[in-house]
């Protein structure tokens, strides 16, 4: 099995997620590190009031990874309602958002969802296929000044659902491979 390049257990004494796109309809009603019950050590604790219909996207920094076939990246996460799903955002260097100034970003995303109510193993795999789709969606909506080379993922996003009530959710482990 790969070695991770990065593994984050969660257990700083500051939550490392944050939204990345933060809006008047979703908010963090609580944000701690905290004992998870019933099992051994520590856990990112969210809870969130997201409207139904709509979702969070909680994103953890990580260190340039270039995006190559055999990056992979994984979260351990637990979540009240079904539908939690693990995406990437990914910088290209090369292309500039005329508006920032700043390299245009791509968000590539799993198909899988969690079922919910339990903990599960989130995987994000197979990211430069998933680049190419962004990309030539990109290009549809931008034109044609998409340039994917030196394509780097800069953060892993956990895309949480909302519905009605507080919506919560646990991270215990973020992982780069």
């Amino acid at each position: 099995a790969p070695t991770p390049v990065l593994v984050d257990e969660m257990t700083a004494d500051r939550p490392a997620l944050r939204l990345s796109d933060p809006s008047s309809t979703v908010q963090i009603v609580r944000h701690a590190v905290e004992r998870v019950e019933g099992a051994a050590g520590d856990a990112e604790h969210v809870t969130l009031s997201i409207p139904p219909g709509q979702s969070a996207a909680l994103a953890f920094p990580l260190p340039e990874a270039m995006v190559l076939d055999e990056l992979k990246l994984e979260a351990v996460a637990w979540c009240n309602r079904p539908g939690m799903s693990l995406a990437a955002v990914i910088e290209l260097p090369r292309s500039r958002d005329p508006a920032t100034g700043r390299p245009r970003r791509l968000m590539v995303r799993s198909e899988a969802l969690a079922k919910g109510g339990a903990w599960e193993r989130l995987e994000l795999q197979d990211v430069p296929q998933l680049r190419e789709r962004q990309a030539r969606i990109a290009r549809a909506t931008y034109g044609p000044d998409i340039d994917e080379q030196g394509a780097y993922v800069s953060q892993l996003v956990l895309l949480v659902p909302g519905g009605i009530g507080p919506t919560e959710a646990w991270v215990d482990q973020v992982a780069l491979y």
